[in-house]
């Protein structure tokens, strides 16, 4: 909380100041009753109240000029304070007595406080009398407000200690003032609002603090020196002893005081004492510096004889300056002599360089030529390779095409089987009509021949021939039952047929697949026989050439194991220019012991032959290739890895399928720990391991035998698979065929029964059995028609597969006979780029040669550049320490660095052996001169300057003293007035006898007005309540010389009669009404009936408080009651 401080101030405003000041006007003067001189006060004076100020001024001061004239000057201040005093009623005569807006007190809260529990007091802002009998707590309060604000309690004459103030029977004790906070003159209004609230809190063990919150109740700060801010920007005065009488101050300043504790209560509370005390001070310290300024003059005059001897030892030193001029041109040449030496140097050196950039720049001739031979070499292996990867494409999308059109064959294949097995159900289904037309006939004429039978009797021969037509409809009915039962049979081995079918498709098909991948490996085995990079990424070798060609290796890597950070930048780069993906393993050279399996167990490490350590070791790290076991039965590694405990060092096992040695099977274990099994695909690019190239190749050739040899097994088995289904299919036609015509028979056998059993009951009716015959066969010859039609159809369809197929064999002669060409294109353009690589090589080595001999010749000439560099930096330095000592200077020719050397010995011996006789050198001596010059002029200079402070300070003090007793005077001269006025209240004349020199203040005071005695009576002879009467006139004509807001004053009437009481509380309301916006708090032992009524009067009567119980207070302000 930031403090905005006041300095005390004197209840004078504008007007004040002036009327003290002015001088009395030349007329109306009278003798007043004590037979005195006095001047009347005019109100209609025509001297303007600026006029006044000035004259007062002049005379003051001239009173104060000349100490004969000093009772003169009392009687002039007299004067002018009385004018002063009767304008200032004038003017405030129609002029309420308005409360101040900020610095009165508003509230006070006891806790636990003296003889209180809790009590609450609201103040009035303006005339505060609290009345009560003894032990009512009155005197608690105005103990609160001190305490409370910042005072100590010794200041309070009731305890030396917080602690005595804690109510009997209680830990602690807390009270809070509430202080008025608004208008212009409030304290931090944004921060703390329209009131400030001080709570003081202690405890019988010793803690105590403050606590200053705003209106709200939020605390603000915890901090005595905030507090202090507070009281002084509001200018409370509550440790001023005049300001705030306590029981004790009060009971002593009216009835026991002498002159002289009067006197030191007056400077008190006008604060004129700490200036007095300040000013001693002053005078002191003013005191001392005079003392300090005696000595301080000696240091001068001793420091300028010092001076004067330094300047002769400095006037005989110098005469020795023609040998040491001497002394330094030979050092100087010392310095450049060695300059030119190490320049003869550095031009030797420029010498060696000269001739090394001739054999470089020869060197590097050769290499330019080389190299130029080397990127025609590059371009022709690069075009090369570029025609041998189009060929390569070429020839591989001819083989892609032959395999198409082999696809296409297969499939006219496959349509002409289809064709040829349409023709031939065609062709049984033709046969088949021609039989149902046969017997179709036969059944007609067997019509024909029973109707004449019937025509010519035989009732007996037809009856047996329908027990036997029965016994046949019963048998054909049962062979068509057990035919239809057949054919879920036939359905099955279709369906197992067709899948089987399928099956050797996809076996077909792999097989096919697999010769040509062994055809391609082989063909790329051939082509790539010496490329050792055909196995890896795309791009490798030119990758390989870049390594080949950079130098900025710290250490050169081994395909992607590096040996540090920047190596690995350095090779990802290199890929990405080349477009070849290059990942990048950074190893140490720290050895590494694997961790393997038991010796019974082959592993990749155990089989492989690694000759680099650096690689082995990143196979250890990133593929642990030591823990990989290699079984190559499936069934050995499965009991190996799962039928016992779990194998030590091992992550895995690879073993073969059966029957198939391209493909694997990978035996692990999950992060669980469970078995787990992966398919390990063939290796279907070039190989990446040194081996018996023709040793691969034969087994590849092997490998495209036994594919070929099951693409025969495949393609026979499939064959067979088609005709199997082919004969399904016809069997299961024949089967529906001969179904139906088992349905046909079994239907006309049952149509014969039922015919001759109609024949028997109506055997004179003729039938339309002839006609429906007719009809069949009809209709049978219909369909032997249309059988026919197909059969033409399957047999042009059958012509035109046949037709198809020879197409697609000369097809597939035709891209044969490509791929044969295009092969033999391949192996010349191949043959070419072998020729350019070999090319390539060799003028690579040539030009890494010429290359390497450039680079050592750099090297020779950078070390030599680098001497030179060394020696020229010397030079440098040598020449920048040189020129600190002079420029360069003409050395003789012959001239070396030892003779000069010599020399400046012999000239160093000289000089040294009269600087000894002399004692000191000449630099000494100058050093030594100007130091003591130095030391002179700062003290001359700080004397000079105490001189002038000691003058200055002791003319303001002067001064501030003179302002001092004027300032006193002025006071003096306005209490006395006062003091005059306030006797006469009640019909008392006196005077206020102040003598400054001896620190006395007493009273003269003669209460019978009717006596002519100018002399009064001393306050000893007056009795108690005159003496109380006269007492309070002089605390409130102090007050009135006082700019406090608030007074406080305990039991003013303690020895008062009812009359003295009466008109000294009537004189002390006035009185704080003529102060206006003060507020005044008055204890009083008596009752509240004495004090006047009025607006701006708050009166209260205590009741003595009930111990340990709460208060509650019934206040009178105005006549109005309210609870405290």
């Amino acid at each position: 909380m930031s403090r905005r401080k006041r300095p005390a101030e004197v209840d004078l405003d504008d007007s004040d100041v002036s009327n003290v000041s002015s001088s009395p006007p030349d007329s109306s003067s009278h003798i007043g009753s004590d037979g005195r001189k006095r001047r009347r006060i005019s109100d209609q004076s025509d001297t303007t109240p600026e006029q006044l100020h000035d004259d007062a001024t002049q005379a003051i001061s001239q009173a104060y000029s000349d100490d004969e004239d000093v009772a003169n000057s009392d009687d002039s201040a007299e004067v002018a304070a009385t004018q002063a005093m009767f304008e200032k009623k004038a003017r405030q005569q129609n002029q309420a007595n308005e409360a101040k807006e900020a610095g009165v007190l508003d509230k006070v809260e006891l806790f636990d406080f003296m003889c209180h529990h809790y009590f609450e007091y609201r103040l009035g802002p303006l005339i505060n009398f609290i009345c009560g009998k003894n032990g009512s707590g009155k005197s608690a309060i105005l103990t609160a407000i001190i305490l409370c604000l910042g005072g100590k309690a010794s200041a309070t004459n009731r305890g030396a200690s917080l602690k005595r103030f804690i109510r009997e029977g209680a830990e602690r004790a807390r009270i809070v003032c509430k202080i008025r906070n608004k208008g212009d003159m409030a304290y931090l209004p944004d921060e703390f609002g329209d009131h400030i609230s001080v709570e003081r809190y202690f405890s019988k063990t010793g803690t105590s603090g403050y606590k200053i919150c705003t209106a709200s109740g939020r605390q603000v700060s915890t901090k005595r020196s905030d507090l202090e801010a507070i009281t002084d920007h509001f200018n409370l005065q509550i440790d001023n002893p005049l300001n705030v009488l306590s029981q004790d101050s009060a009971r002593s300043f009216i009835g026991d005081s002498n002159p002289t504790a009067k006197y030191r209560f007056f400077l008190k509370g006008v604060q004129l004492e700490q200036l007095d005390m300040d000013y001693q001070v002053l005078g002191e310290r003013l005191d001392s510096m005079k003392v300090k300024l005696e000595r301080k003059e000696g240091d001068v005059k001793s420091l300028e004889s010092v001076k004067d001897q330094k300047r002769q030892q400095k006037e005989l030193a110098e005469r020795r300056e023609g040998m040491r001029d001497r002394m330094r041109d030979i050092a100087r040449q010392i310095a450049w002599v060695q300059i030119k030496e190490q320049e003869n140097v550095v031009e030797g050196y420029a010498a060696d360089i000269a001739e090394s950039d001739e054999k470089i720049h020869a060197a590097q001739a050769v290499v330019d030529q080389t190299d130029a031979r080397f990127q025609d070499a590059d371009a022709a292996k690069e075009s090369s390779g570029l025609e041998l990867e189009q060929a390569t494409v070429t020839l591989r999308e001819a083989r892609n095409e032959a395999k198409v059109v082999q696809e296409d064959l297969d499939k006219a294949k496959q349509d002409m089987a289809n064709a040829q097995a349409e023709v031939r159900d065609v062709s049984a289904a033709v046969k088949n009509d021609a039989k149902s037309i046969e017997r179709q006939e036969k059944a007609i004429a067997e019509e024909e021949q029973r109707l004449l039978e019937a025509n010519g009797g035989g009732a007996a021969r037809r009856l047996r021939e329908l027990e036997a037509a029965k016994t046949n409809a019963r048998q054909i009915k049962e062979d068509w039952d057990s035919h239809r039962a057949g054919r879920q049979e036939i359905e099955t081995s279709t369906k197992t047929a067709r899948a089987r079918e399928a099956e050797k498709a996809a076996e077909k098909e792999r097989c096919q697949q697999n010769v040509t991948s062994q055809q391609d490996k082989i063909r790329e085995l051939e082509t790539n026989r010496d490329s050792q990079s055909a196995g890896f990424r795309r791009n490798t070798d030119r990758l390989e050439q870049a390594i080949e060609r950079e130098t900025r290796w710290r250490r050169k890597p081994i395909g992607p194991v590096v040996f540090s950070k920047q190596d690995a930048d350095l090779l990802k780069r290199l890929g990405r220019q080349v477009q070849c993906d290059a990942e990048a393993t950074i190893i140490n050279d720290l050895p590494i012991v694997p961790r393997e399996p038991e010796e019974q167990f082959d592993t990749i490490l155990r089989v492989l032959e690694i000759q680099n350590e650096h690689v082995k070791k990143h196979l250890i790290i990133q593929h642990a290739i030591e823990q990989y076991t290699l079984i190559p039965d499936l069934t050995q590694a499965t009991s190996a890895m799962y039928n016992k405990d779990r194998l030590r060092c091992v992550k895995g096992c690879f073993a073969f399928l059966p029957h198939d040695t391209q493909r694997g099977i990978l035996l692990k274990y999950t992060a669980s720990g469970h078995p787990s099994q992966d398919p390990v695909q063939p290796w279907n690019t070039m190989p990446r391991m040194r081996g018996d190239l023709e040793a691969t190749i034969a087994a590849r050739r092997q490998a495209l035998h036994n594919a070929q040899d099951e693409l025969a097994a495949a393609k026979e088995a499939w064959q067979q698979a088609r005709a199997e289904v082919i004969r399904l299919g016809q069997a299961l036609k024949r089967h529906d065929a001969r179904s139906q015509e088992l349905k046909i028979a079994t239907q006309k056998a049952e149509d014969g029964v039922e015919e001759l059993e109609n024949a028997i009951k109506e055997d004179n009716v003729e039938s339309g059995k002839l006609e429906a015959l007719r009809e069949t066969l009809g209709e049978v010859r219909q369909n032997k028609a249309l059988s026919e039609e197909q059969f033409k159809d399957a047999v042009n369809a059958q012509d035109a597969c046949k037709v198809e197929l020879r197409a697609r064999q000369a097809r597939l002669a035709e891209a044969n006979a490509k791929i044969d060409d295009l092969q033999r294109k391949f192996e010349s353009i191949q043959a070419t780029h072998k020729a350019a690589d070999r090319l390539r090589s060799s003028l690579l080595m040539e030009k890494n040669e010429q290359i390497a001999r450039v680079a050592d010749a750099r090297s020779d000439q950078e070390r030599v550049v680098e001497r030179k560099a060394r020696a020229e930096e010397t030079l440098r330095e040598w020449t920048e320490e040189a020129r600190k000592r002079s420029e360069r200077v003409n050395v003789p020719d012959g001239v070396t660095h030892a003779q000069l050397l010599e020399r400046y010995k012999r000239l160093k011996e000289d000089y040294d052996r009269q600087q000894r006789q002399q004692g000191f050198t000449v630099e000494e001596a100058a050093a030594a001169a100007v130091a003591a010059d130095k030391a002179f002029k700062q003290a001359k200079k700080d004397y000079d300057e105490l001189i002038e402070a000691e003058s200055m300070l002791t003319k303001s003090l002067k001064n501030r003293r003179a302002m001092w007793q004027l300032f006193r005077q002025h006071i003096t001269a306005r209490a006395r007035t006062n003091f005059s006025r306030l006797l006469a209240e009640r019909g008392f004349r006196g005077q206020l006898l102040v003598n400054h020199s001896k620190h006395l203040l007493d009273l003269s005071v003669e209460p019978d007005i009717t006596r002519r005695s100018d002399q009064g009576r001393s306050a000893k002879t007056l009795s108690g309540g005159e003496k109380s009467f006269s007492q309070i006139c002089l605390l409130l004509a102090l007050w009135d010389a006082m700019g406090s807001p608030i007074r406080c004053l305990d039991e003013f009437d303690v020895f008062m009669d009812a009359v003295n009481r009466s008109l000294s509380v009537k004189m002390i309301v006035e009185a704080a009404r003529d102060s206006h916006g003060r507020q005044y708090i008055l204890i009083s032992p008596g009752s509240k009936s004495d004090i006047p009524k009025a607006s701006d009067v708050a009166v209260s009567e205590l009741t003595p408080p009930e111990r340990g119980e709460q208060r509650t207070l019934e206040e009178t302000r105005g006549g109005g009651g309210r609870r405290g």
